[in-house]
């Protein structure tokens, strides 16, 4: 079992993938950073040898949304989040 957060390049990175993995049985979190295509096919791989049940990302992603729902894993869910919700000054003020 594991949930996974994933953020995308922009500007000079774009192109490159972030992605967090934590499996909920054992304590071991794994984090990767991946250049992938614009289809995603890499990250799709990896989230079909993960079988996440729980996929976090940003809402500015193209396609990901798209891609994470056109993958043969059951029971997984996303969440969907916008960006101002992870700045640092808005990290400080709810602290």
């Amino acid at each position: 079992m594991f949930g996974i957060a994933i953020v995308e390049g922009r500007g000079l990175a774009k192109g490159e993938v972030g992605m967090a993995s934590i499996d909920l049985k054992h304590p071991v979190l794994t984090l990767s950073q991946f250049a992938d295509d614009q289809t995603y096919t890499k990250l799709i791989t990896r989230l079909n040898i993960l079988q996440p049940i729980e996929v976090c990302c940003f809402t500015y992603f193209s396609c990901l949304p798209c891609a994470v729902k056109n993958t043969k894993i059951g029971q997984l869910s996303y969440a969907l989040f916008r960006k101002k919700h992870f700045g640092f000054a808005v990290f400080v003020k709810d602290s």
